[in-house]
């Protein structure tokens, strides 16, 4: 599995409102590092549903 180190705006977005609510953890790094594990679930969840899809 390999790790993203990109994201899509939405997962930035996403990111920067979860932690809207942590003052201390609302770091720019916070959320940078936080959309990328965002993406990655995103990512990994899509690659699971096309695995499922293939042995249907």
């Amino acid at each position: 599995m390999k790790q993203a180190r990109t994201f899509d705006a939405k997962s930035y977005d996403l990111a920067a409102a979860f932690l809207s609510d942590e003052p201390a953890l609302n770091t720019e790094a916070a959320r940078l590092t936080l959309a990328c594990v965002i993406q990655q679930a995103v990512e990994d969840e899509i690659e699971f549903m096309h695995a499922m899809m293939e042995k249907a």
